[in-house]
C-alpha cells in the first residue's frame, strides 16, 4: 500500500514543502477552521475524520485518515496508507518505534515546512524503551500517535494508542486522570450509565457500602456463606448447635444413635409458658410458627405437685400435652421446642 496522502498548512509561502506560494484556497480554510475547532490547544488529534486509526501488518502500521495540530500546524491525512517498520536486529531483541506527527521548519530536513506522519525508530534491545519526543518549535515539533513494538521477525506484537485528543468526542479517549469528582455536576452520570461489571469490589471504599444503602430483602440465604453468620454475629438467637443425634434425618424426635450435621440447617428454637384449669389433664399446645418436621420437645412443670408430664400427637405445628398431679385446678408448665425452621 502506498504512502499516506497528506497535507498541511499555515506555513510560509514560499512554495517550499507545504506552503503554497499562491497562499490558501478557500477549501484549505475550510479545511483548516475544521480542525482549529476541534482541538483546545496547540496540539492535537482532532475530532476529524478517522482519527488516525491504525492496523498493523507484517513490517508495516497502516494509518487512516485524521486531521491534527502539531504546534499550532494543521495536518489532514485524506488518504489512508502505510508507514514502514524494519525488523529488530540482534537475537531475542525488539523494538519499539513511535508512529508520529512531525512538523518540520528546517530547510535540511528532508520534507521541510511540512507535517508528517513518519516512523520515530527506536534502539534494538532485550528491553527496548520508547525514543523520546522532540518538541522545538520552529525547529521540529513531533506529537505521538502510536507505540509499535516489532520483533526480528518484523511482526507487530503490540500496537499502543498513544494519541492526545484536542477535543473530547465520543470517539476520543479520555486519560484516568482528566475526569475528577469535582468536574463533575450532581446527577451527571446515572444508573442507567453503569452496567453491573463496571462496579467491582477493586473500586469500592471500604466503608461506601453500610446498612443504609440496603434495601429490606436485597440480601437472601445465596448471598450468605455458611459460616459467615453464626451466634457470634447474631445478638439475640439460638445458640449453636452443630450436631444432633436419632433416627431420622427429618424428624428430630426419633430416637436412635445416628448422628446428623446440622452445618447447613436453618435451626431454630420456640419456647413457650402454659396454663390449663380441664379437670382431664390435658392440654393443646400450638407453636408460633410450624417447624419443617417434628422438633424436640421439652415440658417443665411449674409446680412440685405435678408427678407426671409428657407430650403426645407431636406434629411441626404443636402437640398435646398430657400430665398427673396431686393438686386439683391450675397446672402450669413451660415448654421448649428446637427443631428445623424453614425462613422465606
Amino acid at each position: 500500500m502506498a504512502l499516506p496522502v497528506q497535507d498541511s498548512w499555515l506555513w510560509s509561502t514560499s512554495s517550499s514543502g507545504d506552503g503554497s506560494a499562491s497562499g490558501y484556497t478557500q477549501a484549505d480554510w475550510t479545511k483548516i477552521a475544521q480542525i482549529f475547532g476541534s482541538c483546545h490547544g496547540n496540539e492535537g488529534v482532532a475530532d476529524y475524520a478517522n482519527h488516525y486509526s491504525a492496523s498493523e501488518e507484517l513490517e508495516t502500521v497502516m494509518i487512516d485518515t485524521g486531521g491534527a495540530l502539531v504546534d499550532g500546524k494543521p495536518h489532514e491525512c485524506t488518504t489512508a496508507g502505510s508507514i514502514a517498520v524494519v525488523p529488530a536486529v540482534g537475537g531475542g531483541n525488539t523494538r519499539i518505534d513511535r508512529i508520529i506527527l512531525r512538523a518540520s521548519w528546517n530547510t535540511g530536513d528532508a520534507s521541510p515546512n511540512t507535517v508528517r506522519i513518519v516512523n520515530l525508530a527506536g534502539i534494538d534491545a532485550g528491553t527496548p524503551s520508547a525514543p523520546a519526543l522532540t518538541t522545538t518549535t520552529g525547529s521540529t515539533y513531533e506529537i505521538a500517535m502510536w507505540q509499535a513494538l516489532v520483533n526480528t521477525a518484523g511482526s507487530i506484537t503490540t500496537l499502543t494508542d498513544e494519541r492526545n485528543y484536542g477535543a473530547i468526542t465520543t470517539a476520543c479517549a479520555i486519560g484516568a486522570s482528566v475526569v475528577t469528582a469535582d468536574k463533575l455536576a450532581t446527577n451527571t452520570i446515572l444508573t442507567s450509565h453503569i452496567t453491573n461489571s463496571n462496579i467491582t469490589v477493586a473500586k469500592m471504599a471500604a466503608s461506601s457500602v453500610d446498612s443504609a444503602q440496603y434495601v429490606d430483602g436485597s440480601i437472601d440465604k445465596s448471598h450468605l456463606s455458611v459460616d459467615c453468620v453464626d451466634h457470634e454475629n447474631i445478638r439475640y438467637g439460638v445458640p449453636t448447635i452443630v450436631q444432633r443425634q436419632g433416627d431420622s434425618a427429618c424428624v428430630w424426635a426419633e430416637q436412635g444413635a445416628s448422628t446428623y450435621s446440622l452445618a447447613s440447617k436453618n435451626v431454630a428454637m420456640q419456647v413457650g409458658s402454659a396454663c390449663f384449669t380441664n379437670t382431664d389433664n390435658t392440654g393443646t399446645i400450638m407453636f408460633p410458627t410450624a417447624f419443617t418436621y417434628i422438633p424436640i420437645i421439652l415440658i417443665t412443670p411449674e409446680w412440685p405437685d405435678v408427678t407426671y408430664w409428657n407430650s403426645l400427637n407431636a406434629s411441626p405445628g404443636g402437640f398435646l400435652l398430657q400430665w398427673s398431679s396431686t393438686h386439683a385446678g391450675e397446672a402450669r408448665f413451660h415448654w421448649m421446642a428446637v427443631g428445623e425452621l424453614e425462613v422465606d
